[in-house]
């Protein structure tokens, strides 16, 4: 059997010293981004702003092609993270993300990111005592959630985790008939924050930038 090598010549090794500052060794001259656009927030304002009305995300669902534009994007978006302030996520806190890679995970995270806080996104094939220990070791506060089968997953835990003020969920096939106030659809969080809008019309903006 051959094992392949790096070849040392072109990836020189260097020993870490304290106190020394590296530069890259790319070429060319690596500038940092300006001050307008060096947070995700900010870069997706600009993003909505110069593409508006233009398809940002495509889903297929039941077989259809779904399309999303920046400006929807942006209102769905907005409408998530003041519900999120409205129902009490504070600076600094993490919002766990269990799922696959829907439309509103991605929703979710900007959201999260513009009130500054964190977002952990966890495998949609872990156990029920794998989320238990992210909850935990990342202080997390909310829940979004899938589907039924991640929804279950949190109410198996439930009480283990009193930190989680809500659960909210984005494909609500499964739940009709679940009823427990910890659980909250993606739809009905959004209608909470679209209300929050009306009366604080440029929170959104101001916290994004």
């Amino acid at each position: 059997m051959v094992v392949a090598k790096p070849q040392e010549d072109n990836i020189p090794y260097r020993e870490v010293k304290d106190g020394k500052i590296y530069n890259t060794r790319l070429s060319g001259e690596v500038k940092p981004p300006s001050p307008n656009l060096d947070t995700l927030s900010k870069c997706f304002l600009a993003n909505v702003k110069k593409h508006g009305d233009k398809i940002a995300m495509r889903k297929k669902r039941y077989g259809i092609w779904q399309e999303h534009s920046w400006n929807d994007v942006y209102n769905h978006v907005a409408n998530f993270s003041m519900a999120l302030l409205k129902l009490g996520l504070q600076e600094g806190d993490t919002v766990v993300i269990i799922g696959e890679n829907d439309p509103e995970m991605y929703w979710a995270q900007i959201a999260v990111h513009v009130v500054h806080c964190k977002t952990c996104c966890v495998f949609s094939d872990a156990s029920p005592q794998d989320l238990d220990f992210v909850i935990k070791s990342t202080d997390a506060t909310f829940i979004c959630a899938h589907d039924q089968e991640q929804v279950d997953k949190a109410l198996e835990i439930k009480d283990k985790t009193p930190q989680i003020k809500r659960v909210i969920y984005w494909e609500d096939r499964g739940l009709w008939s679940y009823d427990d106030d910890w659980l909250t659809s993606f739809s009905d969080i959004e209608a909470i924050g679209q209300d929050y809008r009306q009366q604080n019309p440029n929170k959104f903006d101001e916290l994004a930038q």
